[in-house]
């Protein structure tokens, strides 16, 4: 949305957390946050599957969730970027 909208950026959610509590950063396109977003996991979930199996196994896990899927949104494939940052 927000590369065809610019106004999207207003509609941005943030927050903040002490960073003593921060372990690791998870940096999602749309397409790898329909794990949690479209496909019923929970963020922690999603956050444990990127950080203890990697970027590539929830990227695997979204494409799986995404060829079984019987009704599709907007467009069945999106691309995925994950990334995971150690703090």
């Amino acid at each position: 949305m927000a590369s065809t909208n610019p106004g999207a950026a207003y509609q941005a959610v943030t927050g903040t957390t002490d960073r003593a509590e921060v372990t690791a950063i998870g940096v999602l396109s749309d397409g790898a946050s329909r794990y949690a977003e479209h496909y019923g996991h929970s963020w922690a979930d999603l956050m444990t599957v990127l950080t203890i199996e990697g970027p590539a196994a929830l990227i695997s896990r979204v494409r799986t969730h995404d060829e079984a899927a019987t009704t599709v949104r907007r467009k069945r494939y999106d691309d995925a970027t994950a990334v995971a940052i150690y703090c």
